[in-house]
């Protein structure tokens, strides 16, 4: 009981203190790029009672994910000076989405994609890039590695839920003569939790695109409230 306790304690103050404000002094007159590395269609992540009934497939559903970036942009542009733009991603940057981050030693740009965001920087003339990306995490206690934004669905035993799925993180770093990483956004709550209204008994493998709608909305609210983390952390909110 002791070690649950303490274990709650020190994950309750490691989320305190990733939710501090970030040591920003982003300039008023910044100009600042959007790029969303998100996959165009979500995904099903499903965690079975065994290890050979989990499965993982995308969902043929076109669930509007570009109006992620254009929410980012639509929080931004009302600052003051600030020149704030959408960027296509690259072929490289798509590539890398997965392995921007080396957190070895505190996370930071790994330095075999410093190239790329430099041809970002100099291509499109800005100084501060916001990347949405999705990157992979379990449910415990499933094995099933999630990626990116979706539906994750859990069966054991015949007893089963769904949930919306948004593993999905928003980085700042600064375009500079180095590149350096600022931050990110932080999880409110645990991804996990948003249950969402699908008839479990027909079959995860008989599901249809109509089955899934019901998690689109709650995906996107928390995907926006990571990005409007950032936004706050970030301390771009006070330029008004």
């Amino acid at each position: 009981m002791r070690v649950i306790t303490t274990l709650v304690i020190i994950t309750l103050l490691a989320a305190c203190a990733s939710n501090t404000k970030l040591d920003l002094n982003i300039p008023a007159n910044a100009k600042i790029g959007i790029v969303n590395l998100l996959d165009e269609n979500p995904h099903h992540s499903h965690s079975g009672t065994t290890v050979f009934t989990n499965n993982k497939k995308t969902i043929e559903a076109d669930w509007e994910i570009h109006q992620i970036e254009e929410y980012t942009l639509s929080q931004l542009e009302v600052y003051k000076d600030n020149s704030v733009k959408i960027i296509e991603p690259t072929p490289e940057l798509l590539a890398a989405r997965y392995e921007l981050l080396n957190e070895s030693w505190g996370a930071k740009l790994d330095k075999k994609y410093e190239a790329d965001m430099k041809k970002v920087r100099d291509d499109h003339e800005i100084n501060y890039l916001i990347v949405i990306r999705p990157y992979g995490d379990s449910s415990y206690p499933s094995t099933v590695i999630s990626f990116g934004y979706g539906v994750y669905t859990d069966c054991f035993f015949g007893i089963c839920r769904a949930d919306a799925l948004a593993n999905v993180d928003a980085l700042l770093f600064e375009l500079s003569d180095s590149i350096n990483y600022l931050g990110h956004g932080v999880k409110l709550k645990p991804y996990h939790i948003t249950r969402v209204d699908i008839d479990l008994k027909k079959g995860v493998e008989n599901f249809t695109v109509d089955d899934y709608e019901n998690a689109r909305d709650p995906v996107n609210q928390l995907i926006k409230e990571r990005i409007d983390s950032l936004i706050s952390r970030s301390g771009l909110r006070e330029q008004i």
